[in-house]
């Protein structure tokens, strides 16, 4: 049998253009930003949980889960949009409490949710 290139699965080249992190305690979230080998965007947002009970049996390390959302570029204005209608839900029924979303000197946390409140525009057709 004769392997050549077409024969052989296409690999996509992935470049990570844009990363934030955000500590919360035992909770870790990622937001980067991928660019496909076709030129295209989408954003992962990950979440990382530091599994304190748990050990790695081999190394003695923390065990972590991890859960990951792909979000493709043609959904960014619809997922933002939905994603600031819940946070003013929140805002404007009550149910914030400063142990989910901390007042001001909250530190890191509160920075990084204060730059999730975007106001976007649907883009001209």
């Amino acid at each position: 049998m004769d392997n050549n290139e077409s024969d052989l699965p296409r690999q996509t080249v992935r470049e990570e253009v844009f990363t934030r992190r955000i500590n919360a305690g035992k909770r870790t979230y990622f937001v980067d930003v991928k660019r496909k080998d076709t030129g295209e965007h989408y954003i992962t947002i990950s979440e990382s949980i530091r599994k304190d009970s748990e050990k790695n049996p081999a190394t003695g390390q923390a065990i972590y889960e991890k859960h990951k959302i792909f979000l493709m570029e043609e959904f960014f204005f619809p997922f933002i949009d939905c994603l600031d209608e819940a946070m003013m839900f929140v805002e404007d029924s009550g149910l914030r409490r400063s142990a989910i979303m901390p007042e001001e000197g909250g530190g890191e946390l509160v920075a990084e949710q204060e730059n999730l409140r975007l106001s976007t525009e649907w883009p001209e057709e």
